[in-house]
């Protein structure tokens, strides 16, 4: 089963992905600034790194599509999918927009055994 935890509708070869809820939207919760420091006459806000909220537990066979930096701050997670954004994965409409992607990826890195990612 896969569960688009986005958001927003994703459009995967013609299949529409329904978001399942903002209120179920797997997310950052917002960074907690630490401090500020000059960076040649540039003021820099430190953050801590975000936790990720309403991320539910593994459950073999059950796959939620994420935002990229949901997936970048959770690579340990095997289920966590996300649209496929490189050049050759994405149909643009003329305006630039993305009208869809061809396919999902992983940022996981596991392999492939029948229909499930294995964990490493």
């Amino acid at each position: 089963m896969i569960i688009n935890a986005t958001g927003h509708d994703i459009n995967v070869n013609g299949v529409i992905l329904p978001a399942d809820g903002f209120e179920n939207m797997i997310r950052l919760n917002p960074p907690e600034y630490l401090y500020s420091m000059d960076v040649c006459g540039f003021e820099v806000a430190i953050y801590k790194d975000s936790e990720t909220a309403r991320l539910p537990p593994f459950k073999d066979g059950t796959y939620y599509i994420v935002s990229r930096i949901v997936a970048e701050h959770n690579r340990d997670r095997a289920d966590l999918l996300i649209s496929d954004t490189t050049k050759n994965s994405v149909v643009r409409l003329p305006g630039g927009e993305i009208y869809m992607v061809t396919r999902l990826s992983s940022l996981h890195t596991g392999y492939v055994e029948g229909d499930s990612i294995v964990h490493r």
